[in-house]
């Protein structure tokens, strides 16, 4: 629907239930609906979606690829448009879909658990969305699309689930986001300056105490600064481990990881928990703010 059509009728509408609005499939494309007006015609975008809604895709644009035309997690950043020449009119952001469509997940499951945490830290820390929503739970075969998979390589006897790389980093970030919970504030690494490309991260923060989750994208190495304190120590999924935490070595990220940074000693490593609730302070004030997926079956409420 082209943005006359939808923004007309949202504002037909007048009614705060269906003005989650554009939804896209792409965050360029949210801005270019939301900066669209006809003032003739009584149409102002901007003023019509009350919330934005916006997907997280980028499709591949390499024509000589197996995943040409198929949609993945955008990497790119996009500052909060709701700054500068757009103050006087705020607007929360929810990201209401993400995922991959590109095959062979099982066998790509680090490159695709590092694309999603990029994702994340970009769209959180930077474009300072409020929710975020993978697309879905749970698929009986290996897919891009879905965090949890039916396990069909051990027999009848293993567990019936299989969790891959990403449902563990997609973990670090839904932890620290429950754990530090209402009064939240979330930081970028670009605020913090904890880390340098290819490193990144997000720091959950309240009064009493932060969570920061990393992210080192390198093959080597990479040394915190000397100012950050891990006391608890890091918590890593890596190639080598879906989770594995160390006391002793708190400022140096494994090769190609996501890792959680515990500022104070409450746990001692990050659990499965479901997703939930917490709150993000912006300039606007307390809003909520949560991580989720779009439920297809009741039945993984049971497991997560």
């Amino acid at each position: 629907m082209d943005p006359s059509q939808l923004c007309r009728m949202v504002t037909n509408f007048n009614d705060p239930l269906v003005s989650l609005c554009p939804e896209n499939s792409y965050f360029w494309m949210t801005e270019i609906y939301l900066k669209y007006k006809n003032l003739r015609r009584g149409i102002d975008c901007l003023d019509a979606c009350k919330t934005v809604a916006t997907h997280a895709y980028a499709l591949s644009s390499n024509s000589s690829s197996s995943t040409y035309g198929l949609a993945y997690y955008d990497l790119e950043t996009y500052p909060n448009p709701f700054t500068g020449h757009h103050q006087h009119r705020p607007r929360s952001i929810w990201m209401t879909e993400v995922s991959s469509t590109y095959p062979h997940a099982a066998e790509t499951q680090l490159d695709e658990g590092l694309d999603l945490a990029t994702n994340i830290i970009n769209f959180l820390g930077i474009t300072c969305v409020e929710r975020y929503y993978y697309w879905s739970a749970f698929t009986t075969t290996p897919s891009g699309e879905s965090l949890i998979w039916e396990n069909t390589e051990d027999g009848m006897e293993a567990s019936l689930l299989r969790f891959p790389k990403k449902y563990y980093i997609y973990n670090h970030f839904t932890n620290a986001s429950s754990r530090i919970g209402p009064g939240a504030k979330v930081k970028s690494c670009d605020e913090t300056g904890y880390v340098r490309p290819p490193g990144a991260c997000l720091t959950f923060r309240n009064p009493q105490e932060s969570v920061t989750v990393f992210l080192n994208r390198a093959d080597n190495v990479l040394v915190l600064d000397s100012h950050l304190k891990c006391p608890c120590g890091i918590c890593c999924t890596t190639q080598e481990s879906d989770l594995a935490c160390n006391v002793t070595n708190r400022k140096e990220l494994p090769p190609r990881s996501v890792c959680t940074c515990i500022g104070s000693c409450g746990r001692s490593k990050p659990q499965r928990r479901k997703p939930s609730a917490t709150k993000l302070k912006t300039k606007q004030g307390e809003v909520p703010f949560s991580f989720g997926f779009i439920m297809w079956d009741a039945l993984l409420e049971y497991f997560l």
